[in-house]
């Protein structure tokens, strides 16, 4: 018992904004829960899973593993308000990664090859491109409405 990581304690004093934005890129897609704590403290809590998984042994080496994804940031970010997704069309299937508010940055594992994106705000779809590389990619929204 005990076996495990649950919880991320990030204290945002000590990371600048790019850092505490890789730092929530990373967290953020595995986390269940996010809580920024109201206490004055200025920390940020990630909860990793509910009940705690069966312990697995690491693997001894990373011999076939595919060092896969799709990674960027979110162009525009300051007309989209609600909670965001960036939508990849990816091999015959569809993946969806969190963006993260404030900074755009989104990470999807897993995805070798991109055929589509489009984002998602509040369950609306919003027809978007992307430009760059898998690990470097820019997604820009094609329809804004608005100001």
């Amino acid at each position: 018992m005990g076996e495990g990581l649950k919880y991320v304690v990030v204290d945002k004093a000590s990371y600048r904004a790019e850092e505490l934005a890789r730092v929530e890129a990373i967290l953020a897609p595995v986390a269940v829960r996010r809580e920024e704590l109201q206490d004055g403290t200025g920390v940020i809590l990630f909860q990793l899973y509910e009940t705690r998984p069966e312990r697995t042994e690491a693997p001894s080496s990373s011999a076939g593993a595919l060092n896969a994804g799709f990674s960027g940031r979110v162009m525009s970010i300051d007309k989209l308000f609600g909670r965001l997704f960036v939508v990849v069309s990816s091999d015959g299937k569809k993946v969806r990664c969190p963006v993260t508010p404030g900074t755009g940055i989104f990470q999807c594992g897993g995805v070798r090859s991109v055929q589509g994106v489009a984002l998602e705000l509040e369950g609306m779809v919003i027809p978007s491109t992307w430009e760059g590389s898998l690990l470097e990619a820019r997604v820009i929204p094609t329809e804004l409405s608005g100001p």
